[in-house]
Order: structure tokens, then C-alpha cells, then sequence
């Protein structure tokens, strides 16, 4: 039997919007590490599990300061429905944390 001392670091994401419930925007923040925020993207999912948004570091840069604002538009600018939605974090093309909000209209 030999031991090994493994470190395993636990990071919390922290991945919230305010306000929640919204209208017309939020804001979604996280904490990431400082050498994985140049890839970093963040998804809205609607309640039947379709992508209605992406934001990814490549065309939001903020989202290397850990946070993005969302106005309620869909990838096309079209305006969605009141009801619920889930950002999810991805970082390094791995899901990190996913979050509930509520869009009110």
C-alpha cells in the first residue's frame, strides 16, 4: 500500500445574475481563475433544453472579468418569451455550473 497526498482544489464558480427574477436584462457573474478566462463561454438554455444565447470570450470580451449582460435576445436579437432559463458556465469546454433565472415580462 503506498499513500499518495493528492491535492484535489475545490473552486467555487459561483455563478449567479441579478437581478432574478429580470426584465429586461441581467447580469451573469462567476469567479474563474485568472488562466482560464480566455476560454470561457456562458450558454442560455430555455426550459425545453434549447440554446437560445451563447456568449464566449471570443465575441464578449468582458467575459474575462468574469461577467456578461443579458438583455433577453436570442443569437438572432430576436426578443424571448418570459419564463424560465438556465445559463450554464463552460470553461475550457467543460461545464462548470449552471443557474436558474427567471425573465419577466
Amino acid at each position: 500500500f503506498v499513500a499518495v497526498n493528492d491535492e484535489l482544489q475545490i473552486t467555487n464558480f459561483d455563478l449567479n445574475n441579478y437581478p432574478n427574477p429580470f426584465n429586461p436584462t441581467t447580469t451573469i457573474s462567476f469567479d474563474i481563475a485568472p488562466n482560464d478566462s480566455n476560454n470561457t463561454e456562458v450558454y442560455i438554455y430555455n426550459i425545453k433544453g434549447q440554446r437560445v444565447k451563447m456568449f464566449s470570450t471570443n465575441s464578449h470580451p468582458e467575459l474575462i472579468e468574469g461577467s456578461v449582460i443579458w438583455n433577453g435576445n436570442d443569437d438572432n436579437g430576436k426578443p424571448v418569451s418570459s419564463g424560465i432559463y438556465f445559463s450554464k458556465l463552460l470553461v475550457n469546454g467543460k461545464s462548470i455550473a449552471s443557474k436558474k433565472m427567471l425573465l419577466l415580462k
